[in-house]
């Protein structure tokens, strides 16, 4: 028996232990992810990343650059308004600080607009005239730009991987014990060793068991995820367009008589730039802003309904994971650079005009906005605007619809619940009151309780599904990039063939839609068909320019890894919630069933109870003979029917009387909210729309009057144009 006891005590115990290691390493894990978030936070708003902790006192000592490795600055992350979500001296950070413009500590003003002649890789001296420095976001982007090319050396902060890699900055949990048993409750590569100053663990090591074990937990940001992280890319190729323009009045100011065929070329070319550039820059814009208010949509009218909808509940996830830029702040910004770029190489070409008195009218050329794009972005646009109308219009005929519903639902509740009090007294207005009453209230009040627990339980559920299909779907996204970048040159030829089969499904489907009948009732099948060919295609050539470029297959590859974590942790999240939901939803459902069965009994044909009216108290019974008010079993199982949708059920029904007005007000609320969104969509489209219509249909001014009244822009005009571009642009 003492062995038994002994056996199960020991079962237990190990139950316990995998139950907590478990439990501490969801919470270690959310404890990096927040602190990760914290260094993000600050480095938007400070443009740099905080140094480490190295006295243990919260605050960043930024002293020598040899001190890489501390403690995370939980306090300086708080006084910048950041959470860490940690307290001091909790997690160990390693932060790049080693060779002056690797050292992404430091603010300094590292970064330059591109110029006309120069190559996408090589930044030139673009503001050396009379602007001040500029410390913005675009300095962090370079200086991690060139840390990731930096070649690999001990100094550098570091991951200890094989082989050995550089790292913008990583995070180190210790676990729950001094698993390596070295005295310092960090083990391996984390710990505070001097030979250890300048690395953390690899992510990848796991824990083991054992003598020298290790259980930390480590995050890493590599600097691809970091340029991902701050939007690099698009918001330098924003103020680059701009850079253009200036450079093109740069060229004009200083030419010669030799040389004004070479500005002219610079002209086309600033134009070409800026037209290409700005509009596809634009359309992607609009693009992302459109799967971000989906996205929002969707959202909202999940949560509201709580799981009523669900189709909604299912859609939001995925909406947000294909909308990769922020709308609010990049599609007017790529606007302001085409209108400025476009204007800056007007003003260009008339000073060509004024500096080449032996040129005739013939050899200018206005710089033009590309037809086809331009007809491509107006089009985006309409759609846009004529979607956003429609959605306003269905969501406020639906709202109108339920809200005459549910004044119809709530006279149905009053007179469903009236019905049942009449036939237990028989439809007798004498009697005032019957021993019943108390509990059919109880009844209510478990059928509301169970109502609001069951809603909440499946919403729960919906948002645990919707993380689980997210992770997949980025799991697929990293298998596919993965298996492109292991055979580039297979991918390149299985794409060119795919993009060449449906270059020819997409001229057939267009010739059958020129062929057909505008009335043809399959004529929007027929268009929605052709808008998804060329969908694809446009996914395919996106795959094909990642395949033959490395480079930006790797930081595609790393953004979708880092994307999947981040829904992991929110998995991990949603599934306590969850199971926390469905622990209320079980105690609420087995309190309804309580509460109907104390009322029902065994049957309700041996149901009995009193009536109280003027003359006293009479006895009341669905037997016949056996008491002196005989009442219908049949009538009072129709009233809980009707009142509840079952008078035996393990649950009420949402559609019958007592419940439906309560859904319909849920979904009310829930379309309204979306009605809010939708309705601050299609404002900001119309404001939008008309800004791109205006400048399609009115260019600037482009014409040659050779009499010198026409001035070029100065170079100093167009040196503070992008000044205050790259000032506006790199701050967040």
């Amino acid at each position: 028996m003492i062995s038994v006891v002994a056996g199960l005590a020991a079962i237990g115990y190990l139950q316990w232990r995998e139950r907590s290691a478990v439990d501490s390493s969801r919470q270690e894990r959310q404890a990096l992810a927040q602190a990760d978030q914290a260094i993000i936070a600050f480095a938007t708003v400070e443009r740099r990343l905080p140094c480490p902790d190295v006295n243990r006192d919260g605050e960043e000592d930024c002293g020598a650059p040899a001190d890489q490795k501390g403690w995370l600055p939980s306090v300086t992350l708080r006084l910048a308004g950041a959470d860490p979500g940690v307290d001091v001296g909790q997690l160990r950070y390693l932060v790049q600080r080693q060779g002056g413009t690797n050292d992404l500590s430091l603010l300094t003003d590292a970064w330059r607009p591109l110029e006309y002649g120069g190559t996408p890789a090589n930044f030139s001296q673009m503001r050396t005239y009379s602007q001040p420095a500029l410390f913005t976001l675009t300095d962090l982007c370079q200086r991690i730009e060139t840390a990731r090319g930096t070649p690999m050396a001990a100094t550098l902060a570091s991951v200890n991987s094989a082989p050995a890699r550089a790292t913008a900055y990583a995070l180190a949990h210790p676990g729950i014990n001094d698993a390596d048993g070295n005295g310092d409750v960090f083990d391996g590569a984390n710990d505070n060793r001097a030979a250890n100053a300048n690395w953390l663990e690899d992510p990848a090591r796991r824990p083991g068991l054992g003598p020298n074990s290790y259980n930390d937990l480590v995050l890493e940001r590599s600097f691809a995820s970091l340029l991902t992280a701050f939007h690099c890319r698009p918001l330098i190729d924003s103020i680059n367009t701009v850079a253009l323009g200036h450079d093109v009045s740069v060229h004009v100011a200083a030419m010669q008589a030799d040389n004004i065929r070479f500005a002219r070329r610079a002209v086309a070319f600033a134009a070409l730039a800026a037209t290409i550039t700005g509009l596809e820059l634009v359309l992607t814009a609009i693009e992302g802003a459109s799967e971000i208010a989906n996205g929002a949509t969707h959202l909202g009218i999940c949560v509201g309904s709580l799981g009523i909808i669900a189709t909604s509940c299912a859609a939001f996830p995925m909406h947000f994971a294909a909308a990769a830029l922020a709308f609010a702040g990049v599609m007017p910004a790529h606007i302001a650079a085409f209108v400025l770029n476009v204007e800056a190489a007007i003003a260009a070409n008339k000073a060509l005009d004024i500096a080449d008195r032996d040129a005739v009218a013939a050899d200018f050329q206005c710089p033009k906005i590309d037809s086809d794009l331009a007809d491509k972005m107006k089009a985006a646009f309409d759609k846009q605007k004529t979607d956003a109308a429609a959605d306003v219009a269905n969501i406020k005929a639906a709202i109108a619809s339920k809200e005459a519903a549910l004044v119809l639902a709530i006279s149905e509740r009053e007179a469903a619940k009236k019905n049942l009090l009449d036939v237990l007294r028989r439809n007798n207005p004498a009697y005032t009151s019957s021993s019943l009453d108390g509990q059919i209230i109880l009844i209510q009040d478990a059928a509301t309780t169970w109502a609001d627990a069951s809603l909440k339980f499946e919403v729960s559920k919906s948002v645990v599904t919707q993380y689980t299909d997210e992770i997949k779907h980025w799991n697929d996204e990293i298998k596919k990039y993965q298996d492109m970048q292991a055979d580039a040159a297979g991918s390149i030829t299985r794409l060119n063939a795919e993009i060449a089969a449906l270059d020819q499904q997409i001229i057939a489907q267009q010739q059958l839609i020129d062929a057909t009948n505008p009335a043809d009732p399959l004529m929007n099948a027929m268009k929605e068909e052709l808008k998804r060919l060329n969908g694809v295609r446009t996914g395919k050539n996106a795959e094909l320019s990642l395949a033959k470029n490395g480079g930006a297959m790797t930081s595609a590859i790393a953004s979708a890894v880092d994307s999947r974590d981040k829904a992991q942790v929110k998995l991990d999240a949603a599934i306590l919630d969850r199971n926390a939901k469905e622990i209320a939803f079980n105690n609420a459902q087995a309190d309804y069933q309580a509460k109907i069965q104390r009322f029902v009994g065994t049957n309700l044909n041996t149901l009995t109870y009193t009536l109280t009216g003027p003359g006293g108290t009479v006895s009341a019974c669905t037997q016949f003979g056996a008491c002196a008010i005989q009442v219908n079993a049949i009538d009072i199982r129709d009233a809980l029917i009707r009142l509840f949708g079952s008078a035996y059920g393990t649950a009420p029904s949402t559609t019958a009387s007592f419940l439906a007005a309560d859904r319909l007000q849920r979904e009310i609320n829930a379309l309204k909210d979306r009605l809010a969104k939708a309705e601050a969509w299609q404002a900001e489209i119309i404001a939008q729309a008309d800004k791109m219509k205006n400048l399609v249909d009115n260019p600037a001014s482009c014409t040659f009057t050779r009499t010198g009244g026409v001035n070029p822009m100065a170079p100093s005009h167009a040196d503070n144009i992008l000044y205050r571009v790259d000032q506006k642009g790199g701050t967040r």
